[in-house]
């Protein structure tokens, strides 16, 4: 029988000194993240959210706090496979809210924009961050020591309170977990070579303060708290041995059993921590709207409070980066007064200082991000406050990167094929972003002047997270056009292996139009243009592994109106791409990256003639820019072109990069004169309408 004890040493009054203190720091630090992955030995993504927890940590040294959680269906083992499931597991999972695996819940937080702490693996990065940028209420340490006869457990922890909890009650929670556990484990990405000697790091493997931890009442500022946990450890959990040598000690505190303060961590045996984590120097609250639509030459202030935390007065360092363009400037104001960029200012503790970066989009469309960060002159060691802001100015098309993680875990980019594509339908009014960028994007309704989305979602889980496919339906709602393009999003969305849920499932079906066949494989290898009007001129193409050995380019199906525009090997059984318009929006959707299809010349019609249909400038009926019976030129020219029709009564149409008629003119002749001397320069379109029907032809207008 399992020896199970609590020794406590209370301190449950405000204590205005601290001399009994012995492990613990008493100076004010950050929150530390604590990152609960939901995982599974037969589970293909869960490596891929190993890696990630890995990577995150090496990129926080000493301020993220793993626990793998075996937990639910992919837990199960069958014949001679391993069990790291505990009597724990189910509980901590069915308060996360999540809908698939891997998940991960950081600090058991309700992020902005999320209604659940349990989200996709591609959403821990973004998450983690927002939490180490945090004050700790509380500072946790705490000592452990091991006794390899009796294999008894002593856990020795301190809290001291820097400041006053939100919640009266706070819980200790104290995890043992083991590492190096060599085991079955199903392989990665949606095609591998199962293995068994997988090496499974942070398995949760008891809790000494039971389920939901154990209860502090006193939670104020000035309180020490020192507690003594002591727990038999077994030789094996389920046959598994376990070498203690291998083994962490995880200590967090929770505000009920929901929101984790913070954590730290350290070995089993003869372990120890303080409870340091950075030096917290200031608070540095942003500004109430984080991101505008700007206009060009008009200022926009966004003013931060930033209050130093350290005592009598310090120098700190403000600098402001950016990625905007050379025309737009900004500055750099404390308490109304300009400062040079960098400046470092003499600050007194406790005072608010009212910082603001001052945004003036100039002519060149973009969306740009400003950073101010923010040091400690004299502590250089102390984690800086950085925070980010938003502008966006002139901008109509988005290319967005997925928020998902690639699907074998290497990493890769694909933004150019996107760029390069855009980049020749002549728009000079695009940007990119990733998707949670977008989403804050909208849910500070500062995209209205985006009209179309080209979604390089490539091969990434989740494909769309709730939160993503929330923002794209509202925004197709309200007339916006979205292109799609990826391998595996059907697959993830709908076959129920990945992570489809009832939201991503409506986007899928009931906006994109797009219904799911079968996982493809190699095979798929020929992009082939159906009949369809707007595309069936595009050729043919192959379709490359570009994924080291996973190639999975959906086949999809026609539903509720959608149009086939691509085959794969000319098979009318095999649907690679699908278009769908309605009075509101359109969509194109194709069931392979773009970055797969190898031909550049294909890949760039792919999305010229996309663009070109959004906006208006091609129509089913109405399908080439170019007509052996009409005739333009000059072409390119700068201050008068001519239009030559065979028909004598015609109507002429001068067309921008966004639709916009530009100018117009009806004609009975069979040539006619437009001056475009008053035109910018950029890529247009002749839209000719005569009896015989309408015809386009693209010009150049160079000043």
């Amino acid at each position: 029988m399992r020896n199970f004890t609590f020794t406590f040493l209370f301190i449950f009054s405000v204590i205005s000194f601290v001399n009994s203190q012995s492990i613990v720091t008493t100076s004010t630090q950050y929150r530390n993240a604590v990152l609960e992955v939901y995982t599974g030995i037969t589970c293909q993504f869960c490596p891929d959210g190993d890696a990630i927890s890995e990577q995150l940590r090496t990129d926080n040294p000493e301020r993220v706090v793993s626990i793998d959680i075996h937990q639910g269906g992919y837990a199960v083992p069958t014949g001679s496979q391993p069990d790291y499931r505990t009597s724990f597991g189910d509980a901590l999972a069915g308060q996360t809210g999540l809908s698939g695996y891997p998940a991960g819940s950081v600090n058991r937080h309700v992020f902005p924009g999320y209604s659940v702490t349990g989200v996709g693996r591609g959403d821990w990065g973004a998450e983690i961050p927002q939490v180490l940028q945090e004050q700790s209420c509380v500072n946790v340490g705490f000592t452990s020591t091991f006794d390899t006869t009796s294999r008894l457990l002593t856990v020795n922890v301190e809290l001291y309170y820097t400041g006053n909890s939100n919640v009266a009650t706070n819980y200790i929670n104290v995890a043992l977990v083991q590492n190096n556990v060599i085991g079955y484990q199903t392989a990665g990405g949606t095609n591998g070579t199962n293995t068994n000697t997988y090496n499974h790091m942070h398995i949760l493997r008891h809790l000494l303060t039971g389920q939901w931890g154990d209860a502090v009442t006193t939670t104020t500022q000035g309180t020490l708290i020192q507690r003594t946990y002591t727990y038999t450890v077994p030789a094996s959990y389920i046959s598994i041995p376990c070498v203690i040598s291998n083994c962490d000690i995880t200590v967090f505190v929770t505000e009920s059993h929901q929101e984790i303060i913070t954590g730290v961590e350290d070995v089993a045996v003869n372990g120890s921590h303080d409870g340091s984590t950075s030096l917290y120097t200031a608070d540095l609250l942003s500004p109430s709207v984080d991101f505008v639509e700007g206009t060009q030459s008009v200022n926009q202030a966004f003013p931060f409070t930033f209050t130093s935390t350290l005592a009598g007065t310090e120098d700190f360092t403000f600098t402001v980066t950016s990625d905007a363009p050379v025309d737009w400037t900004s500055t750099l104001n404390i308490n109304s007064t300009p400062y040079s960029n960098p400046a470092t200012v003499s600050l007194d503790n406790a005072t608010d200082y009212i910082v603001s970066i001052d945004v003036v989009p100039g002519s060149t469309a973009a969306l740009a991000t400003y950073t101010l960060t923010v040091t400690s002159v004299n502590n250089p060691l102390a984690q800086p406050k950085t925070a980010e802001i938003y502008v966006i100015s002139g901008i109509t098309d988005l290319i967005v990167k997925g928020s998902g993680s690639w699907g074998d875990g290497n990493s890769y980019n694909f933004d150019q094929e996107y760029i390069d594509a855009l980049t020749g339908t002549g728009n000079t009014s695009f940007a990119g972003t990733s998707a949670p960028i977008m989403v804050k994007g909208f849910n500070a309704n500062a995209l209205n002047g985006v009209n179309n989305l080209f979604m390089n979602i490539a091969w990434t889980f989740p494909s769309f997270t709730d939160e993503d496919a929330t923002a794209l339906i509202n925004f197709m709602n309200n007339g916006g056009n979205v292109f799609v393009a990826g391998q595996d999003i059907g697959w993830d969305i709908m076959s129920g292996s990945g992570y489809g849920t009832t939201i991503t499932s409506n986007l899928f079906t009931n906006y994109l139009h797009v219904g799911y066949s079968a996982d493809g494989g190699t095979t798929n290898n020929l992009l082939t243009a159906t009949t369809d009007y707007i595309f069936k001129t595009t050729p043919n193409s192959s379709v490359v592994d570009v994924y080291a050995g996973n190639m999975y380019p959906d086949q999809l199906t026609a539903t509720g109106g959608s149009i086939p525009i691509f085959y794969y090997n000319n098979l009318t059984t095999k649907i690679a791409g699908l278009r769908f318009v309605n009075s509101t929006y359109k969509v194109v959707y194709l069931g392979a990256g773009l970055e797969m299809i190898s031909n550049v010349a294909v890949r760039n019609q792919i999305i010229k003639t996309s663009h070109d249909w959004f906006y208006g400038l091609l129509t089913d009926a109405e399908m080439v820019f170019t007509n052996d019976n009409l005739n333009v030129y000059p072409n390119p020219s700068n201050d008068v072109i001519f239009i030559e029709s065979p028909s004598k009564q015609h109507s002429v149409e001068l067309i921008d990069i966004t639709g916009k008629t530009i100018l117009s003119s009806d004609s009975e002749g069979s040539l006619m004169k437009l001056d475009v001397a008053k035109v910018a320069s950029g890529i247009y379109t002749v839209k000719v309408i005569n009896e015989a029907g309408t015809s386009f032809k693209r010009i150049e207008i160079i000043k």
